[in-house]
């Protein structure tokens, strides 16, 4: 980098973005472990669970949830993502429901 001032702080932003992209990206696989492990304890009697992680998109998940168990699967998504990571703050999660990816409405943050 040599003493060329503009090359020195683009080097230390792109520094700082690569650990706190990396620090969100490690936060994100554990709510997905999270997640995962929460939905097999749900399962009912013939043993299937009540949704299932179909994708990941950046900090986003989205799921494919029985209709009638919406409402516990949800509770236990918020919690799980929310709780991932021991943290001193306080994550938020955004959630919605749809019948199709294109049809998702968010419909509330967690507190």
């Amino acid at each position: 980098l040599g003493g060329n001032p503009q090359e020195q702080a683009r080097a230390q932003r792109q520094a700082v973005n690569t650990a706190c992209q990396a620090s969100a990206a490690d936060i994100m696989k554990a709510a997905m472990l999270k997640v995962s492990a929460r939905l097999l304890a749900m399962r009912d009697v013939n043993g299937r669970a009540p949704g299932e992680i179909l994708l990941q998109i950046h900090d986003e998940l989205l799921l494919e949830v029985d209709e009638e168990r919406v409402g516990e699967v949800v509770e236990a998504v918020v919690e799980s993502m929310v709780t991932a990571v021991p943290l001193t703050v306080k994550l938020q999660v955004k959630w919605g429901t749809g019948r199709t990816w294109g049809s998702i409405q968010t419909a509330c943050n967690s507190v």
